[in-house]
């Protein structure tokens, strides 16, 4: 059940997920997000440093659109009414151990208000009722708002992976990983009315 085609538009109680597509819109929608953003995505998002043209989202949302297809990845827009205000994915979709990682960002403008909470909800109830047996999130120990994110959720801290990640800015430095993860019997034992599918 879990290799079935993704779904391409999800509805929550306040937000949309949608398929972010490969478009020249799309690219150029995404990018103004990015600039607009890009100081508050810097210290914790590494490719900000490297998505600086619209032909860098083009690109990316065409590497994305191929991972859709083979279904390791699943990227979604988080809209609110019809403005996008985030983006969240499940990649690193692994079938082997039914396991999958979630990435996400939300425009500075809206953080705070619960939309990636939510987003996050929605995300769990698609890929835990398709089968997904593990899903992970990782943020850097100083990310509060990513790892209150995934506290808010549930998820099991389960440790930290020391100087796991590097960051360029100024002189670069190592910094440190927190990994949270929630299994299917968790999410099945706490989870409400499923009416996205």
């Amino acid at each position: 059940m879990l290799r079935k085609p993704f779904r391409k538009i999800i509805k929550g109680e306040r937000i949309i997920l949608r398929k972010l597509d490969c478009s020249e819109e799309q690219a150029k929608v995404l990018l103004s997000k990015i600039e607009k953003n890009r100081q508050h995505l810097l210290p914790w998002i590494q490719w900000v440093h490297y998505n600086k043209t619209y032909k860098d989202n083009y690109n990316f949302l065409k590497g994305k659109e191929e991972d859709w297809a083979n279904k390791t990845d699943a990227l979604y827009g988080i809209y609110l009414k019809k403005e996008l205000i985030g983006v969240i994915e499940l990649r690193k979709i692994n079938y082997v151990r039914d396991s999958g990682e979630l990435g996400y960002w939300i425009d500075s403008e809206y953080a705070g208000n619960g939309y990636m909470t939510e987003a996050v909800k929605v995300i769990e109830d698609i890929f835990f009722n398709r089968g997904l047996n593990r899903m992970v999130i990782k943020a850097d120990v100083d990310n509060y708002a990513s790892i209150s994110v995934a506290e808010k959720n549930d998820y099991t801290f389960e440790g930290v992976l020391r100087q796991a990640s590097y960051y360029m800015e100024g002189e670069g430095e190592f910094r440190n990983i927190a990994v949270y993860s929630k299994l299917y019997y968790e999410w099945e034992d706490n989870r409400g009315d499923i009416s996205y599918e």
